[in-house]
């Protein structure tokens, strides 16, 4: 599972802190918003968003964002979409 603009590996880091332990302390949030290391191997960082928020997810911002409603993920600079299972 890749996009255009993050790799396999990257996704899997995100699904992994979106998904994991940290999410436990972010129960209100909506998704997780993230941003891909230089080399496109991994998260540099990211942050779990809020209501209030969510007009920070943007492509100037972060490189891709999981919806935990819709439980897809977002590659926001070329806006393709991932369904997750």
């Amino acid at each position: 599972m890749k996009t255009e603009n993050l790799s396999t590996t990257t996704i899997r880091e995100a699904l992994n802190i979106g998904g994991g332990l940290y999410r436990m302390n972010a129960s209100e949030s909506k998704g997780y918003a993230f941003c891909k290391n230089k080399r496109n191997r991994g998260v540099y960082g990211g942050g779990f968003m809020y209501p209030f928020e969510m007009e920070r997810v943007t492509a100037e911002n972060f490189d891709g964002y999981i919806c935990f409603e819709t439980k897809t993920l977002t590659d926001l600079a070329s806006g393709e979409k991932i369904k997750l299972q």
